[in-house]
């Protein structure tokens, strides 16, 4: 005879395979969030030298073409897409108006971080 407590009834949820993340995921998305925070840094210090700028053209040449393939699927022109690329990008690094450029800092953020996660977790086919 049994008792109660001899039962382990487990209370785990069984993911499947395409619900499960990885820490690999994880860090593509604080990967891709990385790089617009590192050129905002970079672009609002004092005195950059020449190879500080070319860091932040670095890092706007990689969210460039992820933020034009993002906002080209909403605005249905990629023409308005690159344009919205460019004025967000510009206002990043420009330190005229401080809130504007928290503000694209946190809409790159997000962009850059949801578009690595996603990248990361998409099937790959195998060779």
């Amino acid at each position: 005879m049994t008792s109660p407590t001899s039962k382990k009834v487990s209370r785990r949820k069984v993911l499947k395979a395409k619900e499960a993340r990885t820490i690999g995921h994880v860090l593509a998305g604080a990967a891709g969030a990385w790089l617009p925070f590192a050129s905002w840094c970079f672009a609002h210090t004092d005195n950059l030298p020449w190879y500080g700028w070319v860091l932040v053209l670095s890092a706007l040449s990689y969210s460039a073409p992820t933020l034009a393939a993002w906002s080209g699927k909403w605005c249905g022109h990629m023409l308005k897409a690159w344009a919205f690329t460019v004025l967000l990008e510009g206002v990043l690094i420009q330190p005229i108006l401080p809130v504007l450029s928290y503000g694209s800092l946190a809409l790159l953020v997000a962009i850059n971080a949801y578009d690595a996660f996603k990248r990361a977790s998409a099937k790959k086919e195998r060779v």
